[in-house]
């Protein structure tokens, strides 16, 4: 297999200055590249390079069916109250920095195991704080 890859490669003349460019002449096998082109191109130029926007649009399309069917699959895992959580201004009733939350988990005897992200904002930016909590 070897001989009959290395019959069809093209040989470097050992005399010429060998560039980036000309390293993929020595390792290409020429004759099976312009064979492949000709058998795609045999009936002419595909329909994907003629009119590449209707395969994006069936590619657009077949992702939001995906993604419905996704969307449909993850319902039944949601809280049941899960729109109250989503409502910004019912949860910023009583903002308070995850150190203080911890705090008073703590303090009311709950234990409870915490990982710091890193981000560690300013006084008076509690919302860019946040911690994972077991």
């Amino acid at each position: 297999m070897q001989a009959t890859r290395n019959r069809n490669l093209r040989v470097l003349d050992p005399r010429k200055t060998v560039g980036v460019e000309d390293n993929m002449i020595a390792r290409h096998d020429f004759a099976t590249t312009d064979e492949t082109i000709k058998q795609l191109l045999a009936n002419g130029t595909p329909n994907w390079v003629k009119h590449p926007e209707e395969y994006k649009r069936f590619a657009r399309e077949c992702f939001l069916a995906e993604k419905e069917i996704s969307d449909k699959m993850t319902e039944q895992y949601q809280m049941e109250d899960r729109e109250d959580l989503l409502n910004a201004e019912a949860r910023l009733v009583n903002p308070m920095s995850t150190d203080e939350f911890v705090r008073k988990l703590r303090a009311y005897g709950i234990r409870c195991f915490t990982i710091y992200n890193g981000e560690f904002a300013p006084p008076g930016h509690w919302l860019r704080q946040t911690v994972a909590l077991w």
